[in-house]
């Protein structure tokens, strides 16, 4: 029974970071949106600086690929790997 309880207080606290972590990255993307709406490119602070870059992200059409060259094409040029995850979910799923 130990055991169970020093789980669920992890899993407990595994939700908490996660829920801050995304208060994080919605505080942080509301700051960056405020900083690139003043126009300026470098911004200086006290603990170091920030400055505006732009960068060309390529993304390849995965789907379009396989159709226009075939499966067999697309398999032998592809590698795989297992990735595990800890996803959150409903209680009791």
């Amino acid at each position: 029974m130990k055991q169970k309880a020093q789980v669920t207080k992890k899993v407990n606290a595994y939700l908490a970071v996660d829920a801050e972590i995304k208060r994080l990255e919605k505080e942080r993307n509301e700051l960056r949106d405020a900083l690139l709406g003043t126009g300026m490119e470098y911004f200086e602070g006290k603990e170091g600086a920030l400055k505006v870059t732009e960068t060309v992200r390529w993304n390849l059409k995965t789907k379009e690929v396989k159709e226009e060259m075939g499966e067999d094409w697309w398999a032998k040029r592809c590698a795989t790997a297992l990735v595990t995850s800890l996803r959150i979910a409903k209680k009791g799923i």
